[in-house]
């Protein structure tokens, strides 16, 4: 069906349609038509911003792997970073993979738009085993530019660790006092939705969850799938109001070899 939206008709018992012209217990039918239809997808990488960013220093094209930017000093290879133009942002995130001068930076993918001046090239942090606090969480977030409204409709996540992982630790290391929370803001207001602190307690949301044996190399790991829609529901975030999903790192993860989350759904046709 693409991004089209389909029509959906009631029937009789025998399966043949009925329009709004025929009568039905006394009454006249309606046409049903789907109402929460899908538009661009939203697969994004929870992240925190960093201070560090600049500006494009000259117009990119579509398809580029490399662009020029005024300031380059603060970018390393191996960093990640977003591009944003005024509302507009490029959904994916990027990885410098060289730097072929100070302020000429390699990217590992081609821009799916043409930038200007005007935008803005900042470095971001997409992993959580980082160091966070009941006082001084640690907050990754996902959040709609000001002019679109985003549905989400789950959140995956993977975990890898060197030490084997079970339903009592969280990873690896031992379960957490605080725990990582899942939370939306809508309208300024917060929302807790899950609060995990063992790996036992990712069923609890998600139940789909896989351990992956180390056996025989590599590292041990967990993911998970919460498929939000399937309650019944969705996450419906706002640009314009400010929403945003959060995940909030309040205990010391630096012990586990990488945590990421994703959310996934779709941008909101107007």
């Amino acid at each position: 069906m693409g991004d089209k939206i389909r029509e959906q008709y009631l029937t009789d018992i025998n399966g043949n349609p009925i329009d709004s012209t025929q009568k039905l217990d006394g009454g006249y039918a309606l046409d049903v038509f789907q109402s929460d239809a899908k538009e661009s997808l939203v697969n994004l990488s929870f992240i925190q911003r960093t201070a560090n960013t600049t500006t494009i220093a000259t117009t990119q094209t579509a398809g580029d792997t490399q662009i020029t930017v005024v300031d380059g000093s603060g970018f390393l290879v191996g960093d990640d970073l977003i591009i944003e133009q005024g509302n507009e942002f490029l959904d994916n995130h990027f990885k410098v993979t060289a730097k072929p001068s100070a302020n000429v930076i390699t990217l590992d993918m081609p821009i799916d738009i043409d930038l200007t001046s005007s935008a803005v090239v900042t470095e971001i942090i997409d992993t959580m085993e980082v160091n966070g606090s009941l006082a001084s969480p640690q907050i990754f977030k996902v959040a709609p530019p000001a002019d679109e409204t985003w549905h989400i409709t789950r959140l995956l996540f993977t975990m890898t660790d060197t030490s084997a992982m079970d339903d009592a630790l969280f990873g690896g290391l031992t379960a957490l006092t605080n725990g990582l929370v899942v939370r939306k803001k809508v309208n300024g207001v917060f929302s807790t939705h899950a609060n995990f602190k063992y790996n036992g307690k990712f069923a609890d949301s998600m139940y789909d969850i896989t351990y992956a044996d180390k056996a025989p190399a590599g590292s041990y790991g967990l993911r998970g799938r919460w498929t939000i829609e399937a309650s019944g529901s969705i996450i419906r975030l706002d640009g314009a109001n400010g929403d945003e999903l959060q995940i909030l790192v309040q205990d010391n993860l630096t012990g586990l070899s990488s945590l990421h989350w994703n959310a996934q759904g779709h941008k909101q046709m107007e």
